[in-house]
């Protein structure tokens, strides 16, 4: 076999002090040792820098990002990164132990891979569940990335997570790829359409090789101030891209369904408020919004929720909406609370 590859592995950090050194565990346990850790603080107010700097290892690297926002953090470490391909994990999250010797192995394997995208399980109240987006390891070409894979990729949840790649760093650094610091809602998202403009080769791993942590009680609970607004300008660059790059029915259709679903999902949020008029002001902002769009929905496969909020958004009914969905938020924080 070839020399094994090297991988810089970045992960950005904001108060994660519980999560941290089993983060790094999962690095330090990988039967693999060709590899380099960045840890990018991003303004923690916890004592994350202060544990993190207490992890004595020369493959450890430790940097502070003054600039706000996930996408910052990992712009920086992207610029720190001196091998030859790059992966993230989220700080809360860990590795499976034989990560990085399967992706190394593939890469020895299928020399023209840019991008591998892996299953993962995710962990919620000590339990394991496998990701089954992946049915079977598949190499995706140039040709299918565009009539396959970016619809795939816009109609499911966790599909463009970049926590689930290993990207080949040549890509990144030819083409001038990085994360958006505009977008702070589904930038992963928007970043893999940034980077699969100039892709020509995709392998999919059915084995789970990562570990995403689902943290309940941040669920459960929160409202983010500027959803809305962070979502109005993830889609205005997301059509900006579709309509220079991907201009064809099946990414047009996909993406169609992928706005519908996130502009509705924005009402969840509003109502996460607890603030009967600042829910109902977002969910008019919404309407206009959508209205304005004028999306075919004749021919996308929606649920009858989705269905039935764009007929009341249509109709102006903004009050029963708001009544709609905080019943929808109270039955999603009842059901988690039992799982």
């Amino acid at each position: 076999m070839k020399d094994k590859i090297k991988i810089s592995i970045i992960i950005p950090c904001y108060n994660c002090e519980k999560y941290i050194k089993r983060c790094i565990q999962s690095i330090y346990n990988q039967n693999y040792n060709d590899y380099e850790i960045i840890f990018v603080d991003n303004n923690s107010t916890d004592d994350s820098l202060k544990i993190a700097k207490s992890i004595k290892s020369n493959k450890f690297k430790i940097y502070e990002c003054k600039r706000k926002g996930v996408s910052n953090a990992r712009n920086y470490g992207l610029k720190q990164a001196k091998y030859e391909y790059c992966m993230f994990i989220d700080s809360d999250d860990f590795l499976e132990n034989n990560c990085l010797a399967t992706l190394n192995s593939i890469i020895k394997s299928n020399n023209n891979i840019d991008i591998i995208y892996f299953n993962y399980y995710s962990i919620l109240n000590n339990k394991k569940i496998k990701s089954t987006d992946i049915s079977k390891p598949k190499k995706i070409t140039k040709d299918e990335i565009q009539t396959k894979f970016i619809p795939k990729l816009l109609k499911t949840e966790f599909w463009g997570s970049v926590w689930r790649m290993l990207i080949k760093k040549s890509v990144i650094n030819m083409n001038h790829i990085y994360f958006d610091s505009e977008v702070s809602v589904a930038e992963d998202l928007l970043f893999n359409l940034n980077i699969l403009k100039h892709v020509c080769n995709i392998q999919l791993v059915e084995k789970p090789l990562y570990n995403y942590y689902v943290n309940s009680s941040s669920t459960l609970n929160t409202y983010k101030k500027e959803n809305l607004k962070n979502n109005i300008v993830l889609h205005s660059k997301i059509s900006n891209l579709i309509k220079e790059h991907y201009n064809i029915d099946v990414i047009k259709k996909a993406y169609a369904y992928n706005k519908i679903v996130m502009y509705t999902s924005s009402i969840s949020n509003a109502v996460r408020s607890g603030q009967r008029d600042i829910a109902i002001t977002e969910i008019k902002i919404l309407s206009d919004t959508l209205l304005k769009d004028n999306i075919d929905i004749s021919n996308l496969n929606l649920k009858l929720l989705i269905r039935l909020t764009l007929y009341l958004l249509k109709k102006k009914q903004y009050f029963l909406l708001y009544v709609m969905y905080t019943i929808k938020e109270k039955i999603r924080i009842r059901n988690l609370a039992r799982e």
